[in-house]
């Protein structure tokens, strides 16, 4: 079906510990939202979560082990990522070609599957399919499952190509015009793989090694913890 893509109007929902987890996704992993880095690893915990390891557990626990978080894998074209445990999906379609991940917010994620035929450019698919959008207003990026891709500057859409066929994930927004789960759906495109992969996650290295560096390095500068990755 027809792309509807998600407003730019909207504002991010409380981070009251600026960690660039909102508050409401704290709260999903247990985390505190009134602490940088709840486990005390050296990496906040937005880091931990867009890079797909625990925040709430001492590195180099990853978020798929954590019970958390489950893995999605599509039963008919083969995609896999991960979602938040608590959230449901379902697809729109028989062929499964859309399913919605919805929080209990109202909140959802949406994911397309379209055929491309061969010798199709991503630019000629977005100058047709994708209606009102900017290609100037996209950037591309690399998944930490090495898949390269495409995304809205904004974050709220990510379109991922592979071979005759291109996926295409939106978040939607719930009641009002404030995002609780920016960092989820991030976290959702971090892990997304066209199919199985033998790429696995690069070991989380543990800095600091002592609890006297660690609290060294998170009382004198944040910067240092924030250019690890």
């Amino acid at each position: 079906g027809a792309l509807r893509f998600p407003s730019r109007q909207f504002v991010d929902s409380p981070d009251t510990d600026a960690d660039a987890l909102t508050d409401m996704e704290e709260e999903m992993f247990g985390t505190d939202a009134g602490a940088w880095d709840t486990d005390g690893d050296g990496y906040f915990d937005g880091r931990e979560v867009v890079n797909l390891y625990n925040p709430g557990g001492f590195a180099p626990i990853r978020l798929i082990d954590s019970g958390l978080i489950r893995e999605y894998v599509s039963p008919v074209w083969r995609y896999r990522l991960y979602y938040p445990e608590p959230w449901e999906i379902a697809p729109v379609d028989p062929e499964g070609k859309q399913i919605l991940v919805s929080a209990p917010t109202g909140d959802y994620i949406e994911i397309h599957v379209f055929d491309t035929p061969p010798c199709t450019t991503f630019e000629s698919w977005f100058a047709k399919a994708a209606s009102g959008e900017q290609f100037s207003d996209l950037e591309k990026f690399t998944n930490r499952f090495q898949v390269p891709g495409w995304r809205r500057r904004d974050g709220m859409v990510y379109y991922i190509p592979s071979e005759n066929r291109l996926f295409v994930l939106l978040y939607h927004l719930g009641v009002g015009d404030t995002v609780p789960f920016r960092h989820l759906f991030e976290m959702a495109a971090q892990s997304f793989r066209p199919d199985k992969t033998a790429v696995q996650l690069p070991p989380q290295t543990i800095i600091p090694t002592t609890t006297e560096t660690i609290e060294g390095v998170l009382s004198t500068s944040t910067d240092a913890t924030a250019s690890v990755f």
